[in-house]
């Protein structure tokens, strides 16, 4: 997206009767494209008169401190993207020309940690390569997140078949039980009895826990 798109798309927002304004840069690859975001970050607080919340979607490859350090300052979530351990992110993860996309994100992780931050988070996908609902979360808690959120894949090569579609939805039954459940966004909400409702539900949690009025897609 080149400037003159973004800065139209922030100049619309100010004409909106909105409480507050909630920013998404997400792609591909956002940091693609730092340039822009910058411009965003800095032309929307200028110009939006109510509150405005950034947040960002990425791989973490091309973070660097520079980039942490103006997005931190101006309360930007960030939003890792990681399918969980070294096999699990390269396998659905892999990088360009054999770049370990893993590598990528344990550097990511261990920035945000080292500054102290608690605005970051995984975004992982799950798909029926993950061994357990359970396992995947330890693998997360083990590179370093402490916040995350987890999307079932259905309509993928590796989306999750109905049986283990079935056991997913009894596995979030029984983290919501457990002290792993406060370490996810919304598996502490789930409290439906059939498999299809225990996805609605999670869908429906995780859209209200971003209230959307307004998002913008960033890319190259």
């Amino acid at each position: 997206m080149t400037w003159d798109v973004a800065k139209a798309a922030i100049d619309y927002l100010a004409t909106q009767p909105v409480a507050y304004y909630d920013i998404g840069l997400f792609g591909g690859e956002p940091l693609l494209n730092k340039p822009v975001i910058r411009r965003v970050v800095l032309y929307a607080k200028q110009i939006l008169k109510r509150k405005v919340r950034f947040r960002i979607s990425t791989n973490g490859v091309l973070m660097d401190e520079e980039m942490l350090d103006f997005l931190s300052s101006y309360d930007c979530d960030i939003q890792i993207s990681c399918e969980g351990g070294r096999y699990l992110q390269n396998e659905l993860r892999p990088g360009k020309a054999g770049v370990d996309s893993y590598r990528g994100v344990m550097d990511a992780v261990k920035m945000s940690r080292n500054k102290g931050l608690r605005s970051y988070r995984a975004r992982a996908t799950v798909t029926r390569l993950c061994p357990s609902h359970k396992e995947l979360m330890l693998q997360l808690m083990d590179i370093g997140f402490e916040r995350m959120n987890r999307q079932p894949a259905f309509d993928l090569e590796l989306g999750l078949n109905p049986d283990q579609v079935e056991r997913y939805c009894i596995e979030l039954k029984d983290l919501a039980r457990s002290h792993l459940g406060a370490r996810s966004t919304y598996v502490a909400a789930v409290t439906h009895d059939s498999p299809r409702a225990y996805i609605s539900r999670i869908n429906r949690v995780s859209i209200s826990l971003l209230p959307l009025r307004y998002s913008m897609s960033f890319d190259r």
